[in-house]
């Protein structure tokens, strides 16, 4: 409890400076054994959290308006790669994926694009779904993004004409702050009997 209450403590204070925009929310979203990953969200946009793995999956979609989705998995680096995460580890990873949706998608070449803030960093691409279904978006962003210890796994899904969304949502991922649990106090040691009982003969 006192773990999460130190949590929630950090919010308040990170929220506090952010009192003058409210526009935008403080949002934790926890990583089990780990922490939180702190951002700073659209006050319009809902969320939803998928927590049956491990590690949750976090949907952030608008209230209103032309709907589009930010799918976020952060979970320890140390599960995706070598601690820290350096910059070359995370093109490899989003190099990757483009290679693997290249031959779904309508680009003949898929460009890594670099996403730099004060505490995350990482690279990203985005595709042109080749046949959407119906009810399906069109246009994919992905990335990966190191912040702090955390590895950071986005996608961005929208339909045409909605490159604002895909700017807001690059920001959001931008401004991506960790948080680290507080470490847990040792239990006290126990007490020594005064006398060691002796064996009965």
């Amino acid at each position: 409890m006192k773990r999460i209450l130190a949590l929630v403590a950090f919010a308040l204070v990170f929220s506090g400076a952010q009192a003058a925009e409210p526009k935008d929310q403080l949002r934790l979203y926890p990583v089990k054994g780990w922490g939180a990953l702190a951002l700073r969200v659209p006050w319009d946009w809902k969320q939803k959290v998928d927590d049956d793995a491990q590690f949750p999956t976090f949907s952030l979609r608008p209230i209103k308006g032309q709907d589009f989705s930010l799918n976020i998995l952060a979970l320890p680096a140390k599960r995706r790669c070598r601690v820290p995460c350096d910059i070359d580890s995370l093109r490899f990873m989003a190099g990757n994926k483009a290679r693997e949706l290249k031959p779904q998608s309508l680009e003949p070449e898929i460009k890594l694009d670099l996403l730099k803030g004060k505490e995350a960093q990482g690279y990203y691409f985005s595709v042109t779904d080749r046949a959407p279904k119906k009810g399906e978006f069109k246009f994919l962003t992905m990335g990966y993004l190191a912040v702090g210890e955390l590895v950071v796994e986005f996608r961005i899904l929208v339909n045409d004409n909605q490159e604002d969304a895909v700017k807001a949502a690059l920001e959001v991922l931008a401004g991506a702050r960790e948080v680290k649990l507080p470490p847990e106090k040792p239990a006290p040691p126990k007490a020594m009997p005064d006398k060691v009982p002796e064996k009965k003969s």
